[in-house]
């Protein structure tokens, strides 16, 4: 950042008490439909992101469990042959050990993790680390809404670009790929029950991931994930290094300043030695889309800087043949609610996106046979029928039976199976129950 970014700066936080006045007035906000709180924390990041912009340097990473306990894990490299092409075009840039936080703990066995969130977070990869601070709001909001769906969240903790350039393209999708291996070869979890999210610079490492595991996951033994959320993704990353106009649209109304841009995409840039530029699709998504058998979940704040590529690109990846898309607009959301919800007085549409992403994944639904629950004098009380969806709902049918006008002279019964209808909030699904095995009493 120049003199006059700096002095710029000086001045926005010098009128910051006018602007703690000003914004008393709908009118005076940024958007009138911002209560006093939005309009004025989406002012204030807007100031921070401009100080750490001029700073210019990435926070120091650290491996230490920290305040995080148990619930942060360090993951060795894969196998080497897992690293290919794209991934050794430096040679200066290898494989690492990398860090990441389970939320909301850890799993003790492999068994708890049916299905599994792995995240990465957002911030230009100049800033961010996946812990409580930086993405326990996030990861609480998507468990939330999960209601079950999936009992954890893995927060990768990536290494960082600005400050040291071990960090520059292609480490972040070293690490990325180090920790999706992890969860498939060690943890045991199956690809289809992993959903690779990702928010801003986190989203473009995700689609960086999915185009990998496309081209590669077969001959590794690492298929694609079965779902892909992305949040506000950075895709654009050429506009980025060019630093934008502030004429540019929604600029007036999103907290992300051109410098902040700049300065992770410039830092990203790989060595020039490797041939290999920012235009290169594993760094800028927009204009280029690909195949991918996961479905692709994407949401955009309205009123973000970066709206327009990212529904643009969402209307590319639909265009290629056999690709499923969804989307989700924050219509009066700036960006990256999903991680900043809470600070910016975004909470109800930061939950309101998460629960349309869960509500995209594919519904499976299980039923478990009827355990007969036994009254008094040997006679069949009820037999609850539990059928479970991999939500985002769970239904709970208690079938009342009539006892039987005999006594039992048979080692067991069998019921005949039945047809129920479950009206289930926004989708209707019809599920045969099951015809139970009604042993004798004892």
């Amino acid at each position: 950042m120049g003199i006059h970014s700096a002095v710029r700066l000086f001045t926005n936080i010098c009128t910051l008490p006018f602007y703690t006045f000003l914004f008393i007035f709908s009118s005076q906000r940024q958007c009138r439909q911002w209560t006093y709180k939005q309009a004025i924390s989406v002012h204030i990041i807007r100031l921070v992101l401009s100080a750490l912009s001029l700073r210019g340097k990435s926070p120091p990473a650290k491996l230490e469990p920290g305040a995080e306990g148990d619930r942060f894990v360090l993951i060795p490299p894969a196998v080497s042959s897992t690293y290919k092409e794209i991934t050794r075009i430096d040679r200066e840039i290898q494989p690492a050990q990398t860090g990441a936080t389970w939320y909301p703990h850890r799993p003790q066995k492999a068994t708890e993790l049916e299905q599994v969130v792995l995240h990465f977070h957002g911030g230009a990869y100049v800033i961010g680390d996946g812990r409580e601070q930086d993405a326990g709001y996030l990861a609480r909001t998507l468990l939330k809404a999960g209601k079950g769906r999936f009992s954890h969240v893995l927060c990768s903790q990536y290494r960082l670009s600005a400050g040291d350039r071990q960090g520059r393209f292609p480490a972040a999708l070293q690490d990325a790929l180090t920790c999706y291996a992890h969860l498939v070869r060690t943890q045991g979890v199956a690809p289809e029950r992993i959903i690779v999210s990702g928010d801003s610079a986190g989203g473009n490492l995700s689609l960086a991931l999915l185009r990998y595991l496309e081209n590669y996951g077969e001959s590794l033994g690492l298929k694609p994930p079965g779902n892909v959320w992305l949040w506000s993704p950075w895709l654009d990353t050429v506009a980025s290094s060019k630093k934008p106009s502030e004429s540019a649209p929604h600029f007036q109304t999103d907290y992300v300043v051109e410098a902040f841009g700049h300065w992770g995409a410039s830092h990203l840039m790989p060595d020039p030695s490797t041939g290999v530029t920012i235009h290169n699709p594993y760094i800028q998504g927009f204009g280029n889309p690909f195949s991918t058998l996961a479905k692709v979940f994407v949401h955009t704040g309205g009123l973000e800087f970066m709206a327009n590529p990212i529904l643009t690109f969402v209307q590319q990846m639909r265009s290629v043949k056999g690709n499923v898309v969804e989307d989700h607009l924050s219509e009066y959301g700036p960006h990256d609610i999903i991680l900043l919800g809470d600070k910016l007085g975004f909470e109800r549409e930061a939950l309101e996106a998460a629960e349309a992403a869960v509500a995209s994944l594919p519904i499976q639904t299980l039923t478990a046979p009827p355990e007969p629950v036994w009254g008094p004098s040997d006679t069949i009380k009820a037999a609850p029928t539990i059928h479970k969806t991999w939500s985002p709902y769970e239904v709970t049918i208690t079938q009342r039976l009539r006892p039987p006008k005999y006594r039992w002279k048979w080692p067991n019964i069998i019921l005949p199976r039945q047809k129920q209808l479950i009206e289930i909030p926004e989708r209707i699904q019809r599920v045969d129950s099951v015809g139970a095995m009604m042993p004798r009493p004892r």
